[in-house]
């Protein structure tokens, strides 16, 4: 019965339009190829260096990306904490999530942060009630993937 209830409020939060400003924000399509060297050598180190996070806010992970375009290495970067930016890399590597920019990492991170919001008193430690693959998709693209 629990099961069903959880599965009845994640899809809910997916179908109902978000509370922010601008539910269906347009997503930027160019490729910026030195961002997506950035993300590959953020997943790389993670992985090398068995760390969950290198970034904990959006802000440390900017200036992380900064340091990368002109060093091109990699340091973490400690920041202020930021739980929903901590999800949402643990969500990146989950789903294996590649964003083509900056600009569009930022506008996914927040369609993410309004779905954790919204279920943040119905999770558990890492078991994330209504964080699903859709959950950094805009309105119109989950409507297309429902058909």
């Amino acid at each position: 019965m629990a099961i069903l209830l959880i599965l009845g409020l994640a899809v809910l939060a997916v179908l109902r339009p978000s509370t922010s400003s601008d539910p269906d924000p347009t997503i930027p399509t160019h490729v910026n190829l030195v961002f997506m060297g950035f993300e590959n050598a953020v997943a790389y180190k993670q992985m090398m260096d068995g760390v969950p996070n290198m970034y904990n806010d959006l802000e440390a992970y900017k200036k992380g990306f900064e340091e990368f375009k002109t060093s091109g290495t990699i340091t973490q970067a400690v920041g202020t904490e930021d739980s929903n930016f901590r999800k949402f890399q643990k969500f990146i590597t989950r789903y294996s999530r590649m964003y083509n920019n900056l600009e569009e990492f930022e506008i996914r991170y927040g369609l993410f942060s309004n779905i954790a919001n919204k279920f943040k008193n119905y999770n558990y430690g890492d078991d994330l009630v209504g964080i699903n693959l859709l959950s950094d998709r805009t309105l119109s693209e989950k409507r297309a993937f429902f058909g």
